[in-house]
Order: structure tokens, then C-alpha cells, then sequence
């Protein structure tokens, strides 16, 4: 499967909606266009994380370019990118989850002295 075929796959599955840049991707290979390019655009043009952008453009700078086994090690490694990234966000939503019971108990206990 070459890359064009694999962005039409990657168009009609429905789980993947939540990607938009997939609809910007090139289905048909036109001669005057890098499909590379053309990835790197779409990640770029919406607004994902850091570690998220990295690892997307990370993809689409390896897809194509080399055998089957290249590009599953890559995928591999990418995958473990992204479970670690995952911890990390679970982390800091649990760290900001913390803060905001805190300011609000902090605004309740405010309230209360101002009634008071």
C-alpha cells in the first residue's frame, strides 16, 4: 500500500475524525507535490500539543521512505512516544484537576467571609 492509498483508508475511517488534518492530505499522487510537504502542512495548520505535533510530523516524515520493517520500528517506537505522552497528560490533568478544587474551595471559604 503506498502513502496515497493509506491517506484514502485514513480518510474513511470514522475514528479518526477527531484528526482534521487527515482531510487535507493528498489521495492521488500528483507529480508536482511532496506528499511530505503536504503532511507537514496539515499537522501544522491546527493547533495539537507539542509532543502530539511531534510525533505526527515524526510519522509522516517516515512513512514512504524506507522497507516495511523500517517503517514499523518507527511506528513502534511512535507508540511508545505516545503512551508516554499520555502518562504525562494524565498527570498534569490530575495536577490541575487538584488546583481547581482548591481555588474553589479558596473562593467558597472567601465567600462565606464576606458574608459573614
Amino acid at each position: 500500500m503506498d502513502v496515497y492509498k493509506l491517506v484514502f483508508e485514513l480518510k474513511r475511517t470514522e475514528t479518526l475524525a477527531p484528526l482534521q488534518f487527515i482531510a487535507n492530505l493528498p489521495d492521488a499522487f500528483d507529480p508536482g507535490t511532496d506528499f511530505h510537504y503536504c503532511w507537514q502542512k496539515a499537522v501544522g495548520s491546527y493547533n495539537y500539543g507539542s509532543e502530539e505535533k511531534r510525533v505526527l510530523l515524526t510519522l509522516g516524515n517516515e512513512l514512504g521512505r524506507s522497507d516495511i520493517p523500517g517503517q514499523l520500528a518507527v511506528i513502534e517506537a511512535l507508540q511508545e512516544d505516545i503512551a508516554a505522552t499520555e502518562r504525562h497528560r494524565t498527570d498534569e490533568l490530575h495536577k490541575k484537576a487538584r488546583l481547581y478544587r482548591s481555588v474553589g474551595t479558596l473562593f467558597g471559604v472567601m465567600a462565606g467571609i464576606l458574608v459573614i
